[in-house]
């Protein structure tokens, strides 16, 4: 995102709204699911203007990522997670990649209350995917997506070129 490339205050440490949804975790014992990382390191970082949250995952080599795509290994779900710089569709982006699973309906369930709450509205381009975007409350228009992919799901955000 290149309106935070100069300084970025944001950090798992610092920003109560990451830190509370990763600390309400730990602090149970329970692990975080596939939709929970999603939030914590992908959704809610974009969603307050700040980069996607990659702290103490490792780098990974994956067969078929373009220039561009990185991906990273250490989720509690087992998930990969994987950046974007400057996709087609995007400014930037960040997804999680995982076997179908219980994400699929935490992901449903949040964009049916999003819509509800005419916060994201129905992509209206979105093809073989549930996709929404975010509806006048920031600038530039996020995009919210589940995709099915090759063995799995992706659950991806991104920061499109879009005006609301």
């Amino acid at each position: 995102m290149t309106k935070n490339a100069v300084h970025n205050p944001y950090t798992p440490c610092t920003h109560s709204v990451v830190t509370l949804c990763a600390g309400v975790f730990l602090a149970t014992g329970a692990h975080a699911g596939a939709w929970e990382e999603f939030e914590a390191r992908c959704l809610t970082p974009l969603e307050n203007g700040f980069p996607s949250q990659v702290e103490n995952l490792n780098p990974v080599a994956l067969p078929g990522l373009t220039p561009g795509e990185t991906a990273f290994a250490g989720l509690q779900s087992g998930a990969i997670l994987i950046l974007e710089t400057e996709p087609q569709d995007g400014i930037a982006a960040c997804r999680i990649f995982q076997p179908e699973g219980p994400a699929v309906a935490q992901f449903e369930m949040w964009a049916k209350e999003q819509l509800a709450n005419a916060r994201y509205v129905t992509d209206p381009e979105a093809q073989d995917s549930l996709s929404v975007l975010s509806n006048v409350w920031i600038e530039p228009v996020i995009g919210v997506q589940l995709r099915r992919a090759k063995g799995g799901v992706e659950m991806r955000a991104l920061e499109t070129e879009l005006e609301s």
